[in-house]
This record gives C-alpha cells, structure tokens and sequence, in this order.
C-alpha cells in the first residue's frame, strides 16, 4: 500500500506528486509530507475520512496548514463568528 500526495495548480492540473510509505497514522508523517512536496505552510490540503484522525487534523494546524477533510466523529458545530471567504480566480 502506498500513499500518493499531489500538488495542483489554481486550475487543478497537478504540478507535483510523490508516492510515500502507505498505512501509515502518524500526524508527524503527514507534515513531512506536505514537505517533501513543497507545500509551504498556510497550503490547503485535502484529506479523505481514512487518514482524518484527530492526530493528522491536529498536526496540520498546528504547522500552519489549512485543511479540508471529511472526518470521523460527525459534523464540527458552525461558528458564525468564524467565516471563510472563498473566492474564484477570478475574484469571485
């Protein structure tokens, strides 16, 4: 089992990619990750359910990553006082 990382551009073409160790939980491991492939911090990443745990969702905080994920133990409660603007390329 192997793990692939890939890096795409605004328009979603991959620019970047490397395969790692697979089946691997550590939140530490992703960080270097993330490193090996040149994401610098403040970088989104997108993680599926599998890999979500709170050590991986913990770690990229706390290494300046922003993430989305689908994660285990049902919905995050909505903070109002926390928006998110999201914007096209376009400035949307």
């Amino acid at each position: 089992m192997i793990t692939l990382g890939l890096v795409p551009d605004g328009s979603g073409f991959i620019r970047r990619s490397k395969t790692f160790e697979g089946n691997v939980s550590e939140g530490a491991t992703r960080v270097g990750m993330l490193s090996g492939l040149g994401a610098p911090p403040g970088a989104r990443v997108i993680m599926d359910a599998g890999i979500a745990s709170e050590a991986n969702v913990t770690g990229l905080s706390e290494h300046g990553y922003r993430y989305w994920v689908v994660r285990r133990g049902g919905l995050s409660p909505f903070n109002e006082s926390y928006p998110v603007v999201i914007e096209t390329v376009r400035g949307e």
